[in-house]
């Protein structure tokens, strides 16, 4: 990890680096998508649907990149850092691999892990018949729906899960108006592969109090094998998970003023108490 630390010349430039530093609380994640020196019709049209998924911060780069992030990830770091993103999809096909997908995650610009899986039995947005304006609006959230036990009981399908969750669950918020859940991704294992399914919510009436809820597919759909898997290394995924020390600071000092004002409140009922036996 470099040790070099940027310094503000500005306030504008110290709100930009402010606004890149630790957070307990992290701004919603970027996301880069890229194609590889060779891509299918499969792969290219199913890059610029999930870059319409994730919607705000997304980046997709038009021209074709001669990196391979598993053979060497200081492309995808440099990407990274230009464009102040921590996740990446990578998408080529040769083959020995067709129809390749790479999920990417990086932690201060640097690479963490990554997941390489196969796509197929591709439905794109356009072939869905479902009403397309309902895809994604700016502040949407979508749910998750994971099934299969594979998801708790299997490491890769575990990380697959972890990696659906950061590139589509958006800016964490404290309170979500229900009336904007209209979508809901669901992620199914079966025999090995993981069925991915988007989905619109349709809420008719059915005569009771409670409305009749159905689904109604939106696109994109596709299947996913994995092939590859990259864990991170101890020691970077335990730096990913240390809190700011802001935040440390902040929590120790609170809770030893919280059992000063404790001890300070029973030494003074001790007092009271005792004077008043003493009357």
């Amino acid at each position: 990890m470099s040790s070099f630390k940027r310094k503000a010349k500005s306030q504008k430039g110290k709100r930009f680096l402010d606004n890149r530093a630790p957070k307990l609380i992290e701004n919603e994640k970027g996301c880069l998508f890229l194609k590889g020196p060779s891509t299918s019709d499969l792969i290219t049209k199913l890059l610029r649907d999930l870059h319409k998924l994730k919607g705000v911060k997304s980046h997709m780069f038009a021209r074709r990149n001669m990196t391979r992030p598993f053979e060497d990830a200081s492309s995808m770091e440099f990407f990274s850092q230009q464009n102040d993103t921590s996740l990446f999809c990578y998408g080529s096909h040769s083959k020995k691999r067709n129809n390749n997908l790479v999920f990417g995650r990086l932690f201060n610009h640097m690479m963490l892990d990554m997941l390489e899986v196969e796509a197929s039995n591709y439905k794109s947005i356009l072939e869905s018949s479902g009403d397309r304006k309902t895809l994604v609006h700016i502040g949407s959230k979508p749910m998750f729906v994971f099934l299969g036990e594979e998801f708790t009981t299997n490491p890769e399908f575990k990380l697959v899960q972890d990696y659906m969750l950061d590139f589509f669950q958006g800016e964490i918020v404290q309170e979500v108006n229900l009336a904007g859940l209209k979508r809901v991704i669901t992620c199914t294992a079966l025999n090995g592969v993981i069925h991915f399914k988007h989905s619109a919510i349709r809420m008719k009436k059915s005569g009771t109090r409670y409305p009749k809820v159905e689904l109604e597919d939106i696109g994109p759909c596709f299947d996913m094998k994995i092939r590859r898997v990259k864990p991170a290394e101890p020691e970077v995924m335990n730096q990913a998970m240390k809190l700011p020390v802001c935040f440390c600071f902040f929590s120790t000092l609170s809770l030893s003023l919280s059992l000063s004002l404790y001890v300070c409140m029973y030494v003074s009922d001790s007092v009271s108490l005792s004077h008043i036996d003493l009357d």
